[in-house]
């Protein structure tokens, strides 16, 4: 018995996605959207892709370069991006999709269109490219080897000194095997040794151990004539806020050290913060601005004591910077809450469940167990978790209400172990 090709089940299963409802499952936001409110949807994204676009230089360069979205779907993204660039080409393994996104591109004329195999970038050339990105596409990738080859190839068709910028499943291994919607997961450690083993820098590792993991590399050019000042941290400060202090954990556990004269090539592999002595983990190395400064971002050691240390830089093992004091704080008690309610499926529609389906996020919850919950004492069901964010310990429970339950307000109670959560409104429509 033959087994059907990765390749193909994605292909299968993206055309008939994009049939039943293509905006849907690009967005998620809630079946049947508008053109107007899918288009919406993506400002955020771009926000975060334009930052990384500046990594190429000003605005001439930007202007100049030619930009690959792999996983482009029905254009989201290539449509407003196009303005941006000289040149952008979209490439899909859905021929659905490829087709919405030629009807969404039609009169752009700087941009074009590719149906892919699946797992690779055959139709370009080496070199070819100035921005590589993907966004919500390696997440939905069963295959690591695929999304492995599809990193390979990113880096054989940027040019010297071109950016990568994607998105993976940074989540831990899910129970059941991965599928074309539920894709396989990529471990930091992983990202680390594919940029070390292929040459490339690496200068963004965002959001680990979430199933939205960003990660920036950059193919090296040319390195830049040698600075002729010192490297040194100008200032550090809480990385949420321009704060001299940092609490010793939790989400806002970060920093941000404003650094002049930082090495060319300086990146997550060969950079070290250092906290009185100790190791933190370097997350991101941002692109030079005003001539000299970049800014470096940084994670504390774990455990790490309250009270005045000395942060300092180093690179290739070396000290170059530092050390500047910083004030850490003693972090604040947990409080287990909950923290967002949604629809299960059409999430704008916020409170109001017009599914039948409960999203919930829950924050500050170390783990997640013996889940349960009711409405007028009516249990619950088809019950599922799994864990958004563990440095904050964020969790997604997604339920189904009871099926007695009627229309209009209502009250779900979520109960977790022994611990009650304060009663939560809904509007059921």
């Amino acid at each position: 018995m033959s087994v059907e090709p990765v390749e193909e089940r994605m292909r299968r299963d993206w055309n008939a996605r994009a049939r039943e409802d293509a905006h849907y499952y690009v967005a998620f936001g809630r079946r049947a959207q508008s053109d107007d409110e899918f288009f919406g949807t993506a400002s955020d994204v771009l926000r975060s892709l334009r930052v990384e676009m500046r990594r190429l230089g000003g605005p001439d360069r930007v202007g100049a370069a030619r930009v690959l979205e792999i996983g482009c779907g029905p254009a989201r993204l290539m449509r407003p991006l196009a303005g941006d660039c000289a040149e952008i080409h979209g490439i899909d393994v859905s021929s659905e999709m490829i087709e919405r996104a030629r009807r969404n591109l039609a009169g752009v004329a700087n941009a074009r269109l590719h149906t892919g195999s699946g797992s690779d970038l055959s139709p370009f050339g080496g070199a070819w490219f100035d921005f590589v990105y993907s966004y919500a596409v390696f997440q939905h990738i069963p295959d690591r080897a695929v999304i492995f080859n599809y990193l390979r190839e990113a880096a054989r068709v940027l040019k010297p000194s071109g950016i990568l910028r994607v998105q993976v499943n940074g989540l831990a291994e899910a129970s059941q095997p991965p599928n074309t919607w539920w894709g396989a997961s990529i471990k930091p450690v992983e990202l680390r040794r594919f940029a070390e083993e292929h040459g490339l820098l690496l200068l963004t590792l965002e959001g680990a151990g979430t199933q939205y993991l960003w990660v920036t590399m950059c193919k090296p050019g040319t390195p830049a004539a040698a600075a002729g000042s010192r490297c040194e941290i100008v200032r550090v400060t809480a990385a949420m806020s321009s704060e001299p202090a940092v609490p010793a954990r939790g989400r806002y556990a970060a920093i941000a050290m404003l650094v002049a004269g930082l090495p060319d090539r300086a990146d997550l592999l060969s950079l070290e913060a250092r906290f009185s002595g100790v190791a933190g983990e370097v997350v991101f190395v941002g692109p030079r601005f005003a001539g000299e400064l970049a800014q470096v971002n940084a994670l504390p050691p774990a455990g790490m004591p309250s009270g005045i240390t000395q942060v300092e830089l180093r690179w290739q093992d070396k000290a170059i910077a530092g050390p500047k004091l910083l004030r850490v704080l003693p972090p604040p008690p947990a409080v287990p809450r909950i923290a967002e309610v949604m629809d299960g499926i059409d999430i704008v529609s916020g409170r109001t469940i017009v599914s039948g389906r409960v999203k919930l996020i829950l924050e500050e919850v170390e783990n997640l167990t013996e889940v349960s919950g009711d409405v007028n004492g009516d249990p619950v069901s088809g019950i599922e978790t799994f864990l958004v964010d563990p440095r904050v310990g964020r969790w997604e429970v997604n339920l189904a209400l009871p099926a007695s339950v009627s229309k209009g307000s209502q009250w779900l109670k979520i109960r977790v172990g022994k611990r009650t959560f304060p009663p939560v409104y809904l509007e059921v429509a």
